[in-house]
C-alpha cells in the first residue's frame, strides 16, 4: 500500500510540474502574442500613406531647419551628425565667442579676496605661454564660496585685454592683482 502510495504522489507531482510549465510557457506565448501586436499596430501607422501626406511638410521643415545662437562666434564642439536626432539634456552644439577672453581664478582666499575690486588691473601669464604676459582687469568678483580642500576660496573673473592664437579654452594661467 505504501508502494502504490508513493507512485501516486510522484505521478502527481510529475503532473503538477508539467501543468505549471505550461503555464509559464502559456503566459509567454501570450506575452509575446502582445508584443507582435503592438509592433504590428505601429508598423501600420508608420505605414499609413494618409498621415505620411498630413507630414510631409513638417519632415520637409525639419530637412532645413537650422540652429541659431543669439551671439556671433565659432563653434568650438558639434554633438550630432547630419540627420540625427538631439537628446534631451545632451548639448548639440558648443559655441564661443573668442573675441574677448575670461579668465577665471578658483583660488583666491577669504583673506584674499577682500581687497580684490571689480575694474581692478592684473597681469596674466598662461602655462602654455611663459613669454606672453596679459594685461586685463577684474570684471566680476563673486560673492558665493567653495570649500575646495577645507580652503574657503572664492571665484573672480578676469577680462583679458589683447588677444593671442596660442589661447585655448582649459589652460592654466597665474595672475596677479595689481593694486
Amino acid at each position: 500500500m505504501a508502494l502504490e502510495f508513493k507512485k501516486r504522489v510522484d505521478v502527481a507531482r510529475t503532473n503538477y510540474t508539467k501543468a505549471v510549465q505550461w503555464l509559464q510557457l502559456d503566459s509567454s506565448l501570450a506575452a509575446a502574442q502582445a508584443r507582435l501586436s503592438d509592433a504590428q499596430r505601429r508598423n501600420d501607422r508608420l505605414n499609413d500613406q494618409a498621415l505620411a501626406y498630413a507630414s510631409a511638410g513638417t519632415l520637409a521643415a525639419l530637412a532645413t531647419a537650422e540652429i541659431r545662437a543669439p551671439f556671433s562666434g565659432t563653434i568650438t564642439e558639434l554633438n550630432l551628425e547630419g540627420g540625427e536626432a538631439a537628446r534631451a539634456g545632451i548639448a548639440a552644439v558648443t559655441g564661443a565667442d573668442f573675441s574677448g577672453w575670461i579668465v577665471n581664478t578658483t583660488d583666491l582666499t577669504e583673506i584674499d579676496v577682500v581687497s580684490i575690486q571689480e575694474g581692478m588691473p592684473v597681469s596674466v601669464v598662461l602655462d602654455s605661454l611663459p613669454d606672453a604676459e596679459f594685461g586685463g582687469s577684474v570684471l566680476h568678483v563673486d560673492l558665493g564660496y567653495t570649500d575646495r580642500q577645507g580652503d574657503i576660496v572664492y571665484p573672480v573673473e578676469v577680462l583679458l585685454s589683447g588677444s593671442n592664437t596660442g589661447l585655448r579654452w582649459g589652460m592654466t594661467a597665474k595672475v596677479t592683482f595689481e593694486e
